[in-house]
């Protein structure tokens, strides 16, 4: 199932690239899943949580201000979504994730000095930088009161791809045990006294589950699943316990040679189970997606493909 070398993601995005064959189920015998735009559709409630998040700005900073603030903060978010998805570099992403980065660690320097990591994907570090690019003061009021807004609209607008139910039906079928890996939604507390944000791992972890509700129309319970809190992706420590959260949930060792990882990014999802020894793994690229990148398909590791639906796998 390794794709020819000169396919990119971006050709199979558009229709012009061809994915492998689907597996035969035959091959595999446990899966590791993403669950955000692999299982739930979150692009689209990130959209609606970002308009919600302008509404709540807009009321407050004022209509030029405040939709500059939104403005940028959209613009962090797609600027780490683009380094996440992509399998190649180009020097003007690789500058902005670092200045980015730079910011994030700035911002959450009590979070580093407490022995956690950065959480590459709070939000609440997203929105104080775009308030500290937009010359306005960051305090705990209004990132509660926007990221409030926010949260509540992503978690109301989050549902399922319609080949999810379908394909837990079919792994259950065919007795194919199933587990969650998701990523720390690196919610973060301000301190307005110490200018700087602190991490409760269990209360960010509880967040991130209760946005995850939905699953449980499909079967999905909470012991399926793998939160990213206190170590997130792609650290090794978190996907050594996701791998000891499943065998824990099965009573059982995983074959990990005959294992798969499905997710939306190759070096986020995927490389790191390789490299434990996992030995397929599956790109989700739904259709419709915009090119975030030189993803070319030469640099995704051995025995990994490129799916366009989760069916493709257990057809």
């Amino acid at each position: 199932m390794t794709l020819s070398s000169h396919q990119s993601i971006e050709a199979i995005r558009s229709g012009r690239g061809t994915a492998y064959s689907p597996m035969v189920a035959s091959l595999f015998s446990h899966v590791i899943l993403d669950v955000d735009d692999v299982i739930l559709r979150t692009q689209e409630a990130i959209q609606a949580g970002t308009q919600a998040l302008r509404e709540a700005l807009v009321a407050r900073l004022g209509p030029s201000v405040g939709g500059r603030v939104a403005d940028l903060f959209s613009e962090n978010h797609a600027t780490m979504v683009r380094h996440f998805r992509r399998v190649g570099s180009s020097t003007g992403a690789d500058q902005d994730v670092r200045q980015l980065k730079e910011r994030m660690q700035y911002w959450q320097r009590s979070v580093v000095k407490a022995g956690f990591e950065v959480k590459q994907w709070s939000r609440d570090t997203f929105l104080a930088i775009a308030l500290e690019r937009a010359g306005c003061e960051v305090t705990a009021v209004v990132l509660d009161e926007a990221l409030r807004c926010y949260w509540t609209e992503v978690a109301a607008a989050s549902v399922l791809y319609p080949d999810a139910g379908p394909f837990f039906v079919r792994l259950r079928e065919l007795g194919i045990p199933y587990h969650l890996a998701t990523g720390s939604d690196g919610t973060l507390y301000f301190d307005d006294s110490s200018r700087g944000f602190t991490y409760d791992p269990e209360r960010c972890r509880a967040r991130k589950l209760g946005r995850l509700k939905c699953l449980a129309e499909i079967g999905i319970r909470e012991e399926d699943v793998s939160v990213g809190d206190p170590h997130g992706k792609p650290s090794f420590a978190f996907f050594e316990r996701v791998l000891n959260d499943f065998e824990t949930k099965i009573g059982a060792k995983i074959d990990r040679a005959r294992t798969v990882a499905i997710g939306d990014s190759y070096t986020d999802d995927i490389e790191p189970l390789l490299r434990l020894g996992v030995g397929r793994g599956a790109v989700l690229v739904r259709p419709g997606w915009a090119a975030t990148g030189p993803a070319e398909a030469k640099g995704l590791g051995q025995g990994v493909g490129v799916l366009s639906s989760l069916m493709e796998l257990v057809s």
